[in-house]
């Protein structure tokens, strides 16, 4: 795996725009699935988080990037969705909640303006263990599930895999829904992305994890037995 002087992953020319995402998505990944074999010289996601914090307690995309203050333009919702999963799983409740608080002061936007969707309000509630919220996370679900069916009917027209990047949150959003607070709703989305998703619902990840391109296809073999197991 690639990694950068601090022990965060990044591409293989040292890119490391994505870094934030990469971290929340991995460590995501390594917690359900926990016969993976550690990576040396991987920083723990404890100590990724804090490399990854501005001087004003914000998450950033790249510490080598940024010295201090991040844009907050350059944090997108992309970016942030794999981490309030990872900090929800392994308890920074601290860190979704500064996540949340800067969503809601920002009238339902991320840093960089863009939207939260109703989903993005389940995935919250579930990263937070709210579970007297079940009733409104079982509503919520109804767009995790349509969601689903889109991005099915999406992946027969994109012949030069324009979106298949869109595959690494929604299988974090899949394996959240599983093992936090399942609904009829989450297993049918399950269900409809590993059978009908064009490729197969790895797919999207072996695309975007190819070697050639000087990616990481570790996340290939780590996610692989989780999305099987949907």
């Amino acid at each position: 795996m690639y990694l950068d002087i601090n022990g965060l992953i990044t591409q293989q020319d040292g890119d490391g725009g994505d870094k934030l995402q990469r971290e929340g998505f991995w460590f995501t990944g390594a917690y359900f699935n926990k016969s993976y074999p550690l990576v040396p010289g991987l920083a723990s996601y404890s100590t990724a988080l804090e490399i990854l914090t501005d001087a004003n307690g914000n998450l950033e995309r790249d510490e080598i990037l940024y010295t201090a203050v991040a844009d907050p333009n350059d944090v997108s919702r992309d970016q942030l969705i794999p981490n309030v999963i990872a900090c929800g799983l392994y308890g920074y409740e601290d860190r979704v909640q500064r996540i949340f608080d800067n969503v809601i002061s920002n009238f339902s936007r991320y840093t960089n303006n863009d939207v939260a969707f109703l989903t993005d309000y389940a995935r919250f509630f579930r990263a937070f263990h709210l579970w007297f919220l079940y009733p409104l996370i079982f509503f919520l679900d109804i767009w995790l599930f349509w969601s689903s069916i889109f991005l099915v009917i999406r992946s027969y027209f994109d012949p030069n895999n324009l979106y298949v990047g869109d595959d690494l949150n929604f299988i974090a959003d899949l394996a959240q829904t599983k093992h936090s607070y399942p609904s009829p709703f989450t297993f049918a989305a399950r269900k409809i992305f590993k059978w009908l998703r064009k490729g197969g619902p790895m797919y999207g990840m072996q695309v975007y994890f190819n070697p050639v391109t000087g990616a990481n296809p570790e996340f290939i073999s780590l996610w692989a037995p989780i999305v099987e197991d949907f």
